[in-house]
């Protein structure tokens, strides 16, 4: 990181989580000795986290205590530039923690943002993540030739990350749907009590398959994922059954698609459980009188290794950045095959060592709308992407109005296999 500095105004940090780029940005800014210091991430929980890892750092000597560490948000920092709270003169570096969450070209216009500005005022820019994929390099720089890079593979085998098994649960799914005059609304008809249709399989593929002929069947048309919104239950409800089953008393922690799913997912396993507490959904909502330094008490409750709070339900909040060393086990309940990255994050979690630590497991939850939205994306970049590049290439090609309809058509019926 040094020699990359030497030579450029910024520099990329990629490494799995546990294997120290918080000790490496504390000793790095000590040996720059640059001005001011600022970490900015996107939550105010990784804020916190850090400001507490860089207080033990310099009782351990590895941090200047004479430094001085802001820490803001990325949307803070930007706004407290705008409005002339940073004094522009004074020198700094900029440690951006988490980087990946806003410079992929997906990101919110937002987060687009917040990165120019962050180089442009910084002195040096350090772009930190343990997954930096996909990156906007016109705003934050060419990686090649500035990255310092430390592998999973090499961090597993020196040691240095907690083994972690990889679970694949196939969600077995019986479904009751009725399909009227009054519920043509498959989205509604599948919330309907009464049935005449029954799917029963324990492969998520298999399931796919005969849902898919039996819609084709009533509607005249194929599955669609936003049809299937009840699977989003099965799947929390499965993954509990499954943590009582082998895992009880232990902490874990389960990720959910949405806040309403977080909060029914712990309801869910306090009733299995017969206990108000044994679950508690960690959503970061503000509540009034906390001052935003204060711990989370729901988040403190399962942490506490005593305490009666066994499981975290959560979504985006504590899917990255987030460390609890003797956490190991996980349970994805949103789980998306094109979103790898997330994955990785979440498994993240799990890897950092810790005494006496047993190996550590990530479940995660494959049902018929995961399946529904693999096929979709297959079918997505095997014929529109093409399209739209066609599209691009040639300047004088236009689209009818009938073009457009016939797409639209091929989109609803074609088959994704054929």
């Amino acid at each position: 990181m040094e020699e990359i500095l030497a030579r450029s105004d910024y520099a990329y940090l990629e490494a799995p989580t546990g294997t120290g780029k918080t000790v490496v940005m504390a000793m790095l800014a000590r040996s720059l000795g640059i001005g001011e210091v600022y970490y900015l991430a996107h939550t105010i929980d990784l804020l916190k986290q850090a400001r507490s890892s860089l207080a033990e750092l310099v009782e351990e000597g590895l941090a200047d205590p004479a430094q001085e560490w802001h820490f803001l948000t990325w949307r803070k920092y930007v706004s407290s530039c705008i409005k002339g709270l940073i004094d522009k003169d004074i020198p700094r570096i900029a440690l951006v923690d988490e980087c990946h969450m806003g410079g992929a070209f997906q990101s919110t216009s937002q987060q687009k943002r917040c990165f120019p500005v962050i180089r442009s005022t910084a002195h040096k820019t350090v772009w930190i993540s343990a997954t930096p994929w996909m990156l906007n390099e016109s705003t934050m720089g060419e990686r090649q030739n500035h990255t310092a890079f430390y592998g999973y593979q090499s961090a597993f085998d020196s040691g240095h990350l907690n083994s972690v098994d990889l679970v694949r649960v196939d969600c077995s799914l019986k479904l009751e749907l009725k399909l009227s005059d009054e519920f043509r609304d498959l989205t509604r008809a599948f919330k309907h009590e009464q049935s005449n249709i029954v799917i029963d399989e324990d492969c998520a593929d298999s399931t796919f398959e005969k849902l898919t002929r039996q819609v084709q069947e009533l509607a005249g048309r194929g599955l669609r994922p936003r049809d299937v919104p009840a699977l989003v239950e099965h799947r929390y409800r499965l993954m509990a059954n499954l943590y009582q089953a082998n895992h009880s008393g232990s902490k874990a922690i389960f990720w959910l698609p949405n806040k309403a799913h977080a909060r029914a997912c712990a309801q869910y396993i306090n009733t299995i459980f017969g206990t108000p507490d044994y679950a508690t959904a960690i959503l970061g909502e503000v509540r009034s009188g906390q001052d935003a330094e204060e711990i989370d008490p729901q988040l403190q409750a399962w942490r506490d290794p005593q305490g009666s709070t066994k499981i975290a339900c959560v979504v985006y909040r504590l899917r990255e950045g987030f460390d609890y060393p003797e956490l190991h086990l996980g349970f994805d309940c949103a789980w998306n095959p094109y979103n790898y990255r997330n994955a990785i994050q979440k498994i993240g979690r799990l890897i950092r060592k810790a005494e006496r630590k047993p190996g550590s497991t990530y479940y995660y939850a494959v049902d018929a709308l995961s399946v529904a939205v693999s096929r979709s994306r297959q079918y997505y970049r095997s014929f529109l992407d093409p399209m739209r590049e066609v599209y691009a290439a040639e300047d004088e090609l236009t689209f009818s109005l009938d073009t457009l309809a016939d797409v639209a058509m091929l989109k609803a019926n074609i088959s994704p296999d054929g």
